[in-house]
């Protein structure tokens, strides 16, 4: 409930705001200012500096669509990096909807600061709640408020102490200072909204960008600058908490991996609304559209002619001008632009892992980065024998016949379980556990994959939604599903994997060798979804392998007939 009254305090606030609003009806920027950045995105190759400058010069509002490993949380620190550079006394709030994905980004931006020397001009701060805070980072955790509150007054007490011959000061003196440390323990709260109003870079969750939280309800003046991560798996509403706290906001997220948690039932039922014949759900049938856009709002705001644009323009006055709104349309009559930005260039994923996730997830609009180009980038595997110079496989377990087991609403494989373990034990070099992630659709199957580990990989063991926004060198991913359900029944075949989005995420984890563990043909026959064309450029690219012929001397342990 805490939740839902930020987000309805977040949109009485959005009322005052007229600024804010109209941005969020017709998001628009004024035409960049021509300015130099001499040595801008110094040590970034492709476009990085050129998307910098983008993200520097538009303003009050832009959005970025940041599919996997296209560097969005480089350009942002280094956006960041460049705005400090020119004004140390700028106030910038960096959000995510997630610990992880908020630290990840803070960790990244305070490193490039403090290289660059310019982290020790500035005051920074994370805030958390008192339920959050076990999840905030280590090394984050020194700019925890209350942390850095403690230090403040431990410095202060020590200075009043230092700074004085207490035998040289009239009594009254003395019992005025004593009487001050005695009770600057007392004054926690002054000393953090002091802290507060003097910060230049706070990081706190989405949802804890509060009045409350950041004391902006006793008179701070707004940031100026909002950026705000992971912005795609949010409601609008959601977004609303941390942008009211700016004059200037930039989202940054991907709508083709998860979305906002319950959006997917949350159309469901305005779908079925819509097709009732209920007086009562006249409004919901009547702005149908309207209430998608809404609920949409990151996904709204880009089309596939803005992708596809992006992609396929070459020429360099084209393509700057193809990131703003649609093709062929980029400036209003009004002289203002339509602030998004695509990044297209991939940089994590080698070869054949970029070309299945660009192929089937973004409709082939992205493009290999030099080093995803470099055929010396590649993992150092040099057994099992169909793993070498290989970066994707899919290990078809259909021969197996049918092994998934159900028991309720959990899903687990027992004999893939088996199959990654006994992969695992026979990879030489053995892989690092911090390089490698093994993941599944399926918490189940997590559980069943940890109890037949024998090798000390159990922190690499993660279910895709809390995998999404971190990257390994080795990802294998165990799909689970294989029943006997009709071929024209998907969602009974497939469940919620026949969703693009949840399989994006899966597929573009890993760096340098993805290896799928399930049975080719069960999705291979969902022929009106996506699987059929990610099967195909499978099987053309000779990806495909038995795991009988992969692991010969492997039997499993039950089999379901």
């Amino acid at each position: 409930m805490q939740q839902y009254y930020r987000q309805q305090d977040a949109v009485i606030q959005l009322a005052n705001r007229q600024d804010l609003m109209s941005q969020l009806i017709s998001p628009q920027c004024i035409l960049p200012l021509r300015r130099d950045w001499e040595g801008i995105g110094e040590g970034l190759t492709g476009k990085g500096p050129e998307h910098i400058k983008t993200i520097l010069n538009t303003w009050p509002f832009l959005a970025i669509l940041g599919p996997p490993g296209t560097g969005k949380t480089t350009l942002i620190a280094h956006a960041i990096l460049e705005s400090f550079k020119r004004d140390s006394g700028l106030r910038i709030l960096v959000t995510a909807q997630s610990h992880y994905a908020l630290d990840n980004l803070a960790k990244r931006i305070l490193k490039l600061l403090k290289e660059h020397n310019i982290l020790n001009r500035l005051s920074v701060l994370r805030i958390a709640s008192r339920m959050g805070r076990d999840k905030v980072d280590r090394a984050i955790k020194p700019y925890l408020i209350d942390q850095v509150t403690e230090r403040t007054i431990r410095r202060e007490k020590e200075f009043s102490f230092g700074s004085f011959n207490h035998e040289q000061l009239p009594k009254a003196a003395r019992d005025v200072l004593s009487k001050w440390q005695s009770t600057m323990h007392e004054q926690t709260l002054d000393v953090e909204h002091k802290l507060l109003t003097g910060v230049n870079l706070l990081f706190a969750t989405s949802g804890s960008s509060t009045d409350n939280q950041l004391r902006m309800n006793i008179g701070q003046k707004k940031f100026d600058w909002v950026i705000i991560d992971e912005a795609a798996k949010a409601w609008t509403t959601e977004l609303l908490v941390p942008m009211t706290k700016g004059i200037r906001w930039t989202l940054v997220g991907d709508h083709k991996q998860l979305s906002a948690f319950n959006l997917e039932a949350m159309t469901k039922l305005l779908n079925h609304a819509q097709a009732m014949e209920d007086i009562e759900l006249a409004d919901f049938k009547n702005n149908h559209d309207s209430l998608l856009k809404s609920w949409n709002f990151f996904e709204s705001l880009f089309d596939e002619n803005i992708l596809s644009q992006s992609s396929t323009d070459e020429n360099t006055e084209t393509r700057n001008k193809s990131v703003y709104g649609s093709a062929g349309n980029s400036i209003t009559q009004s002289g203002l632009r339509k602030p998004l930005l695509f990044l297209n260039h991939q940089y994590r994923m080698s070869m054949g892992i970029h070309e299945l996730v660009s192929n089937i997830f973004y409709q082939g609009n992205l493009n290999p980065g030099e080093l995803v180009m470099n055929p010396d980038y590649c993992h150092n595997l040099k057994h099992p024998d169909f793993l070498r110079g290989r970066d994707l496989i899919w290990l078809d377990t259909g021969s197996l016949g049918e092994v998934a087991e159900e028991d309720g609403q959990k899903r687990f494989n027992v004999c893939e379980a088996q199959i990654v373990n006994r992969l695992l034990e026979i990879m030489n070099p053995q892989p690092n556990p911090e390089q490698l992630a093994l993941l599944s659709p399926y918490r189940a199957q997590i559980n069943e994959m940890s109890r037949h580990l024998t090798s000390n990989f159990h922190t690499s063991l993660s279910t895709v939604d809390a995998f999404q926004g971190q990257e390994a060198d080795i990802a294998i991913i165990s799909l689970v599903r294989n029943n006997r359900a009709p071929i024209d029944q998907q969602l009974l075949r497939l469940g919620f994997l026949t969703k693009p989005n949840r399989l994006n995420v899966l597929f573009s984890r890993a760096r340098l060798l993805l290896v799928v563990v399930g049975a080719f043909a069960h999705f291979e026959s969902a022929k009106e979804t996506f699987w059929s064309d990610l099967c195909r450029l499978v099987e053309v690219n000779g990806n495909r392998i038995d795991v009988d012929k992969a692991l010969p001397n492997f039997k499993p342990e039950m089999i379901k007939q």
